[in-house]
């Protein structure tokens, strides 16, 4: 990750945290806590801060007109669709997935949409193991 990207996830996540704090969203609060103290861990508050000042005013702009869903919005998409537009229980998705390698990917693109995750991860899937994760066959049975 570079500088300017890590300026900006920091940015997003301490700016999600405030709101949430504000609209007493515990669950949102908790999603973006989770994502923000990895980031900052051994940085000074002040170290932290004047990183995230230095977003780019583009992002800084996308982020506070609500181009981006919240921690609580994120967490509740129940379905995704597979390549072959079937619709599949995240959840269920979730619990058979490789445990290392949901870590490694949800460290690399938290936060994102349950769909987009989904995605990365059949592809990841099938590149690690050289077989199309379950839940992305055209007639998926587990």
């Amino acid at each position: 990750m570079t500088k300017q990207e890590l300026a900006n996830r920091i940015y997003e996540a301490m700016q999600r945290s405030k709101q949430a704090y504000y609209k007493k969203d515990w669950q949102s609060l908790d999603h973006w806590q989770g994502i923000l103290q990895p980031l900052i861990e051994g940085m000074t508050s002040k170290q932290a801060n004047k990183l995230a000042d230095s977003a780019d005013l583009t992002f800084r702009e996308s982020v506070m007109e609500g181009d981006y869903r919240t921690g609580a919005e994120m967490t509740t998409q129940k379905y995704v669709i597979n390549q072959y537009g079937k619709e599949i229980d995240f959840d269920a998705a979730v619990n058979i997935m490789d445990d290392d390698l949901r870590e490694q990917l949800n460290n690399e693109l938290a936060p994102c949409t349950n769909q987009k995750f989904f995605e990365a991860y059949a592809k990841a899937h099938l590149e690690k193991f050289d077989e199309e994760f379950e839940p992305n066959k055209a007639n998926p049975v587990w």
